[in-house]
């Protein structure tokens, strides 16, 4: 099924072949087949939705530009390089529609402290010690060109944060 063109009139009775080939087109939009090669390019894709990193230098409002829209939802995943090996692991996610934030961590130091964390006030926050939480992150608010988050009982490390972003 594809995209077919025609035209009409003004107060045009359509014949049974023109009401087909509504159908059909309403069909191939439904399908994706109506769509054309290369309609949706970068440019639009790029308006939906953003990937992207940053990394915070200490506690206070961190602004995070160049995303190119005001986000409607914000995505974090911690990037831990100081705690990747055999023995050692840090994991936390989190995501935040502006009014409503929740986000997840777990740690695993060389099986002595095995714990996990869940929080609705900040959208990410890197777990610590016994279900600790440090490091962490508030999202403060959706700016034209990004977002702005304000950090608590920053470290030296574990400071890289991966984002998706949506319009």
């Amino acid at each position: 099924m594809s995209y077919s063109a025609d035209t009409f009139v003004a107060d045009e009775q359509p014949t049974t072949a023109k009401w087909n080939k509504l159908w059909n087109n309403d069909a191939s939009f439904n399908d994706g087949t109506g769509i054309g090669a290369g309609v949706i390019n970068a440019a639009h894709r790029s308006q939906v939705a953003k990937v992207g990193n940053f990394t915070v230098t200490g506690n206070g409002a961190h602004a995070v530009t160049g995303v190119g829209f005001q986000p409607k939802a914000l995505f974090l995943m911690q990037l831990d390089s100081d705690h990747i090996s055999a023995s050692v692991a840090n994991f936390a996610i989190g995501f935040s529609d502006g009014s409503v934030s929740a986000s997840s961590g777990f740690r695993a130091q060389e099986s002595s402290d095995i714990s996990g964390s869940i929080d609705s006030t900040n959208i990410i926050f890197t777990p610590g010690t016994n279900q600790a939480k440090s490091y962490t992150l508030v999202l403060t608010s959706f700016n034209s060109d990004g977002f702005t988050v304000t950090v608590s009982n920053y470290g030296a490390n574990n400071n890289t944060y991966a984002y998706i972003a949506w319009a």
